[in-house]
């Protein structure tokens, strides 16, 4: 029967008798739809920008080796050697050479005042670069000349460039060289490869001979190896070979992991919102398919009557729900794609430059959406809100005939006592456990360790108590007649408008707990956003987080390049102006054994207390030996006496304070304090991956004996060099370096640390800008990155709490429609009350308390359990902490949620005056016959 025209004509037919009420569901339902798509949209958008942004960067290149430890180069014997290693393993290697450079437009009539721009130069062998990626150079670019070189897009497009155009390039000391464009390509792969340098402008591809000269390479050496398979891969993978020969850049590792992690933290965070807002869409759509079997009962009774089996009268209602589904469906996806354009458009246009802050480099996001993720979205919507009418359609299959020609439900029949007061006791538990797990912190616990069982007992708890809370908000309605009309009387509602508005809920019980429901779980998320959000932006607001007290950090691999970066920066006349200090700084890992202090093999890196360090450095003492009146004659004490060290107050705490989230392997026993003497047995540095010796026989080393004068806090973490530090004397130093070692292949030797008279996040970028002009291309600051996500961080929570206001709207609508069914339904009842004589100002009360009362519970119930499950999300974050982590302390957002609140509150209130005024114009005899259609 469902594939009769006459079906379908006929639901259609009976959508267009009630436009309003029509007109009303596709706006209700279509919301979370719209939401939920435009979620899809930005992170397939963010999923698809990461592709392409590989794929310009690396495109085959998956993997770039380099010279291992302190090695600047690969001689010519090294290169052939890594060369037949990686052939015998069908991996396709192209030697090039890595460094940057920064470029001015003109040639040799370079205008004095002209603005520099960084680049990668690549140097490459053009004929071996084709058979590597094919696609990558310009096939009519037969070879290069020694002062030729090849453009990547953006870099031109900044110089206004042109082929056959000429350049200077400058390392911004008295070294330039004049070279003219031979092509001009867009960044693909080799022609785009950035590598380390990837907050340069572009990339610069030249002949070999060139860039080693620039470079200063000794003839035929190479600094870095390009291996791949000749495809794209978007996800890393790790080397299939270990040698001693090399080691595995991690760049495009890292790069991949920005993107990942830039789409999760955001993409997430809008889905989460999506979901909430369509979980609030399924829970209008459902009641409003129960109002329209209710709606409908009388004349499907009827066509049961006259001999329609069960399935018929099920594919009657059914045609009509998937035309509402269908174009509440088609509807949402048109505007969850137009939204999630605008949405990526604003994103962008609001956050790149705060990105850049964070990530150092710039997003380049721009709206996707494949049919085959746009195919699947709309079909899974779909396919969930059919189940939804399937259910609603056998539901109302099951109903028998004379109660469907009365148009009565079973749903309105009244529980009994004994399942009343039960349904209340169970309720009352659920929402004791609740509070209980959250007061006596064992919820946040089990959280924190991850104990599945138990975290999955305080999920189910919270969705229990939200519902079970709902239960009695909504039977205590019920029974406040008489505290509830005085509380009204002030308003001049009468006592009957006051009663007859608490029957509704009781009659109708569904009904109201599903509105209910819907109001409850989207400010529950509101209220959520609001506690969480405001602790997230309190501990963000950390005074400083630099390197050592410094602003600036530069790295350096040898000695020769640490000298360069002094150089460069005191022949820099505005840079010598901007800083105020330069800390030379080489942390060096050392692993060590004390069974009385640690539990297991313990890592330390060890920094010399130098004068240089004494003088410039500020990682300020939280304890020290009170034999010292000062911070600095702590240092002073450390420098000259090598049984002396501090410590970072991380060795503070005791494994017992650590979650297991971090390892507790390595984890001091009990806190370390000032005054302990520790026996460290130093372990020398494991053999290189490859290697003859690697992973065979015992690991001896030195011990030694020392005592702590002092704990320091240490601001700021580069690459984890200056975590868990040791501040100890130059001469101890000296000595525990041959075991130390660098931490994930980490080939920087040290740091060059900067401090800036002006800290202000915009006076550090146009430092910045002044290191690049000055030949310094690898730099960071991590009080900018801090500054730069806190601003991110507040402006993607007021877009969060937008889509949760959204959400609300849905409820809104729900609570219109469903208003508006009720008068309609009850036209006989109001007719009937206007015959014995109640006026129309009590019935307008009425359904104006009916219908305000159902939003006011949901928003209550949802204001308690959003604030309890944001208050066991913090308590939990705190117990994640690492103990040494600020303690951040909030005062409950009262203000902020009573706001919400209220505001929403008195929307109900005005959206209930619609359907409430309707009942002003009904006549009895109006009445009676409008029930009868």
């Amino acid at each position: 029967m469902i594939r009769s025209p006459l079906i379908w004509k006929m639901a259609f037919a009976h959508l267009q008798r009630n436009r309003k009420q029509t007109i009303l569901t596709l706006l209700g339902g279509c919301i979370g739809t719209v939401l939920m798509i435009a979620s899809v949209l930005f992170y397939a958008s963010v999923n698809h920008s990461s592709g392409s942004y590989l794929e310009e960067h690396y495109g085959s290149i998956e993997w770039t080796l380099t010279p291992p430890g302190p090695q600047q180069a690969f001689t010519v014997e090294q290169a052939g050697e890594i060369g037949s290693l990686l052939e015998k393993n069908r991996i396709p290697e192209l030697p090039s050479i890595i460094t940057g450079a920064s470029l001015l437009p003109g040639g040799s009539a370079v205008q004095p005042a002209a603005e520099p721009v960084s680049v990668a130069l690549v140097g490459l062998d053009l004929e071996k670069a084709r058979e590597f990626d094919e696609k990558a150079l310009a096939p009519s670019l037969s070879s290069l000349k020694d002062n030729e070189v090849i453009v990547s897009k953006p870099a031109a497009l900044l110089l206004g460039l042109h082929s056959g155009d000429s350049l200077r390039l400058t390392n911004g000391e008295d070294r330039h060289r004049d070279v003219t464009v031979a092509a001009i390509l867009p960044e693909r792969g080799l022609s785009g490869y950035r590598g380390v340098f990837a907050g340069a402008a572009g990339t610069l591809v030249t002949t070999e001979t060139f860039a080693r000269e620039w470079a200063e390479l000794s003839a035929g050496a190479y600094n870095a190896v390009f291996a791949g398979n000749g495809r794209l891969i978007s996800t890393p993978r790790m080397f299939p070979v270990a040698s001693p020969l090399f080691e595995v850049d991690r760049q495009r590792e890292d790069d991949y992991d920005k993107y990942r992690l830039f789409r999760d933290n955001y993409s997430y965070l809008f889905f989460m919102a999506g979901s909430v807002a369509t979980l609030a869409s399924f829970l209008l759509l459902a009641q409003l398919f129960v109002m329209l079997g209710e709606a409908r009962s009388q004349e499907l009774g009827v066509l049961r009557a006259l001999g329609l089996r069960k399935k018929h009268v099920r594919s009657l209602f059914l045609s009509e729900a998937f035309l509402s589904i269908l174009f509440c469906t088609l509807l949402g996806t048109v505007g969850g794609v137009a939204l999630g354009r605008g949405l990526i458009t604003y994103f962008v246009s609001q956050y790149s430059d705060k990105v850049e802050l964070i990530e150092g480099f710039s997003v380049k996001l721009t709206p996707y959406l494949s049919a085959g993720y746009l195919a699947v979205s709309f079909v899974v919507l779909m396919l969930i809100q059919m189940l939804i009418a399937l259910w609603i359609a056998w539901r109302i299959g099951r109903r028998p005939i004379l109660q469907l020609t009365k148009g009565k439900s079973a749903a309105g029949r009244p529980p009994s006592k004994r399942a009343y007061v039960l349904g209340l006791l169970i309720s009352c538990a659920v929402v004791i456990l609740h509070l209980s797990l959250l007061i006596t912190g064992a919820g946040p616990h089990w959280l924190a360790v991850n104990n599945m069982p138990m975290s999955l007992l305080v999920l189910v708890s919270w969705i229990a108590a939200c519902l079970g809370l709902l239960h009695i908000g909504l039977n205590l309605l019920t029974r406040l007649d008489k505290p509830l009309h005085r509380l009204m009387r002030l308003l001049r509602f009468s006592r009957l408008s006051t009663k007859l508005a608490l029957r509704y809920p009781r009659l109708n019980y569904r009904r109201v707990w599903t509105v209910s429901l819907l109001f409850s779980l989207v400010f529950a998320m509101l209220t959520i956003a609001m506690v969480t959000g405001q602790y997230y932006m309190k501990s963000s607001q950390s005074p400083s987080t630099n390197v050592l007290g410094l602003t600036t950090y530069i790295p350096y691999e040898n000695e020769q390049e640490k000298t360069r970066i002094l150089e460069k920066i005191d022949r820099s006349p505005q840079l010598a102006e901007r800083i105020t200090k330069t800390l030379p700084v080489e942390p060096y890992r050392i692993a060590a054994r004390s069974p009385l202090f640690f539990a297991g093999e313990t890592v330390f890196n060890m920094l010399p207390a130098s004068d240089g360090y004494i003088q410039k450095a500020f990682t300020p003492l939280v304890d020290k030996d009170p034999r010292f009146r000062s911070d600095r004659e702590v240092w002073e004490a450390v420098r000259d006496n090598p049984n002396n060290v501090v410590l970072d107050r991380s060795f503070s705490y005791s494994i017992d304070r650590w979650s297991k989230l971090y390892g507790l392997y390595g984890k001091p026993l009990h806190g370390i304090r000032v005054g302990d003497k520790l026996s460290l047995q130093v372990l020398p540095q494991e053999e290189a991956p490859g290697s003859a010796k690697f992973g065979k026989g015992p690991r001896t080393g030195v011990r030694v004996e020392v005592r702590v004068i002092g704990i320091q806090k240490t601001d700021g973490n580069v690459d984890h060099q200056f975590e868990n530090l040791i501040l100890l004397s130059p001469r101890l130093y000296d000595k525990l370096k041959p075991y130390g070692s660098k931490m994930n292949g980490n080939k920087n030797q040290g740091y060059v640390l900067l401090d800036y008279a002006n800290r202000d996040v915009r006076e550090v970028q146009k430092s910045e800008q002044l290191l690049r002009a000055a030949g310094i291309y690898q730099y960071g600051s991590p009080h900018k990155v801090l500054v730069g996500r806190q601003a991110m961080n507040n402006q993607t929570m007021s877009l969060y709490i937008g889509f949760i206001f959204l959400s609300i709207v849905i409820g809104l609508f729900g609570l219109l429609i469903i208003q508006y069914r009720s008068v309609q339904e009850r036209s006989s009842d109001l007719a009937m009350l206007r015959c014995i004589g109640v006026s129309r100002r009590d019935l307008f009360h009425m359904f104006l308390l009916e219908g305000s009362q159902i939003g006011w519970v949901g928003l209550l119930v949802g204001c308690v359990i959003g604030s309890t499950g944001g208050l066991i999300y913090i308590e939990t974050t705190k117990l994640i902490a690492p103990p040494q982590a600020a303690q951040v302390t909030i005062p409950f957002p009262y203000a902020e949620i009573l706001v919400s609140m209220v505001a929403v509150m008195l929307l109900t209130v005005v959206l209930n005056l619609l359907p409430a005024r309707r009942t002003l114009q009904l006549q009895p005899g109006d009445a009676i016959r409008d029930s009868e259609q």
